[in-house]
């Protein structure tokens, strides 16, 4: 599938700040997330697989998705040099058909909602796809200018107001929706100004 992120798959690994990003995220998931060897993880957006492949040792199934064929090729790829033997990839994005899936116990994205376009009707679908009790957790951009990411790569949205992505939830289906900071992002630009920009990590309950 043609996505602009088959374009930068094969150099995607090589920023520094990408890496340190996931793994912060990761480290913020295994403290916020009840990982055990019978969950069953939904890892969306996954890219590379920076964070599914981190998260793996901790569950007992996880299935890595992603609308880029480029991004799986590369996680594919890492597989066949180190595989845990839990991972599955599959090409999916949440408007396509989701029959072939199972049920999940988690459901984690790593700065991938601000690239979707219809946020409420994906929160609607992660909520079908998890078993009552299931927690969902994605990790985003609060809302800026749109400067984090500029002309660089195309979003759908510059970050997310907090309170407008519970609702998001919450209208959903889901409960007990809560943030915590997962990391924070300086960046220096070519004017010189530098900003640093906070990622939060949302957790809420299929009820």
């Amino acid at each position: 599938m043609t996505t602009p992120f088959n374009a930068v798959a094969q150099t995607w690994d090589e920023d520094p700040r990408r890496v340190a990003v996931a793994a912060a995220i990761v480290a913020k998931m295994i403290g916020a997330l009840r990982l055990t060897p019978q969950t069953t993880l939904l890892d969306y957006g996954a890219g590379t697989g920076l964070v599914s492949l981190a998260l793996a040792p901790h569950v007992g199934r996880l299935i890595a998705v992603d609308e880029a064929d480029g991004m799986l090729d590369i996680l594919r790829a890492k597989l066949a040099e180190a595989d845990p033997g839990n991972v599955e990839v599959r090409h999916w994005s949440a408007g396509q058909d989701n029959s072939g899936l199972p049920e999940f116990d988690v459901i984690t994205g790593s700065m991938v909602l601000h690239h979707m376009e219809d946020i409420p009707a994906a929160a609607a679908v992660f909520h079908g796809l998890l078993r009552p009790g299931g927690v969902a957790a994605f990790a985003d951009l609060d809302l800026d200018d749109g400067r984090f990411h500029g002309t660089e790569m195309h979003t759908f949205h510059p970050g997310f107001d907090r309170g407008w992505l519970r609702a998001v939830f919450e209208q959903a289906g889901f409960t007990s929706v809560a943030f915590q900071e997962a990391h924070q992002v300086t960046k220096k630009f070519a004017d010189g100004e530098e900003r640093t920009f906070p990622i939060f990590l949302l957790t809420a309950v299929r009820s």
